[in-house]
């Protein structure tokens, strides 16, 4: 096996069909491991940055193997920022993964400029990559630290919804009825699916418009650098490839929220939940969650994601904890 070293963006773009390709066969596939992710992201906040890919190609040339980095400072880490990139991780062909990953740290050390210490952020506890990765980066004389930084929360899904509604604790069940009542008693009340490509610009300036009406953190989320055209650029490009809709709720031609979803082969995930603080007293994500589930089990889901962060109403819903780890390579005499 071979490794190759694409820095030039446009050398990335032509990798998009061979991306998607080797991505259904890694076990790893999540919407944030998309060429189309990468791609949005880099033209965003790639300013000031270097590309460093490290494609393993096997005798016969075909794609086996991915390691989307970029170099920042001289250290190398995932190509993401914790604010937008839920998970991260490699991208390699099931049956390539320990040549693939001993080709890695060889290659990795052979380049003195840009040799470990390698930060890699929010790796899943299911990551099919993490404990090989370690393994082999100690057999070529390196420590690997594993830290466990954070959760996120998955629920299960049954195969129905009244069975889903079953499985809540008594006390979530009953508070989940509570919230949907009351907000079915707003005048005018209409909950909506947008999924279609050419409703995505006008979605997402709505969505981004309620995030706006927050005060403190949200607001200032939206004033950095890159992130409305990160998101205006990502909705396009997953929209073509039918992986991102929106669920939204009005009070007569008022948006009074917005929930980003993303979809995969069996899990949907719950990006990012936008609404008028003007309602935050009906709860309205409560609805746009429920019909989400709900949808989601009738398109025969195996789980929701609900991704990172430990909020509260992630659990009325049933979701259980997963971990997220942040690894960490460096030379064995490196004890700091």
């Amino acid at each position: 096996m071979r490794i190759e070293t694409v820095t030039d963006f446009e050398d990335f773009k032509k990798l998009g069909k061979e991306w998607s390709f080797l991505l259904e066969r890694s076990g790893s596939e999540t919407v944030f491991l998309r060429h189309e992710w990468f791609s949005s992201w880099w033209e965003a906040f790639g300013e000031g940055r270097g590309l460093f890919i490290l494609a393993g190609r096997e005798g016969r040339g075909n794609l086996v193997g991915l390691a989307p980095l970029m170099n920042t400072g001289g250290r190398l880490f995932f190509m993401a920022n914790e604010e937008v990139t839920d998970y991260c991780d490699f991208i390699v062909d099931e049956k390539d993964r320990e040549e693939y990953f001993s080709c890695f740290f060889h290659h990795l050390k052979g380049r003195s400029r840009l040799s470990p210490p390698l930060t890699l952020i929010n790796m899943r506890e299911a990551s099919p990559n993490r404990a090989l990765f370690s393994a082999q980066a100690q057999a070529h004389g390196l420590r690997c630290l594993s830290e466990e930084v954070e959760v996120a929360p998955i629920l299960d899904l049954p195969e129905g919804y009244d069975e889903y509604l079953e499985s809540l604790r008594r006390k979530d069940r009953h508070e989940l009825r509570r919230k949907l009542r009351r907000l079915n008693g707003i005048e005018g009340l209409k909950v909506f699916r947008i999924k279609q490509a050419e409703k995505m610009p006008e979605t997402v300036g709505r969505f981004i418009s309620l995030h706006k009406k927050t005060v403190g953190g949200k607001r200032r989320f939206w004033e950095k650098e890159g992130m409305e055209r990160f998101f205006r650029s990502l909705a396009s490009r997953l929209s073509d490839k039918g992986r991102v809709e929106f669920w939204a709720a009005s009070a007569g031609e008022k948006w009074i929220a917005v929930l980003m979803v993303f979809s995969e082969s069996e899990t949907v995930y719950f990006y990012n939940m936008a609404y008028d603080p003007e309602f935050a007293e009906y709860s309205p994500g409560f609805t746009l969650f429920n019909e989400a589930i709900r949808q989601a089990i009738v398109q025969k889901k195996k789980s929701v994601d609900f991704l990172r962060g430990s909020e509260r109403y992630k659990y009325y819903f049933g979701a259980r904890n997963s971990r997220i780890y942040r690894m960490t390579i460096k030379p064995e005499e490196d004890r700091g």
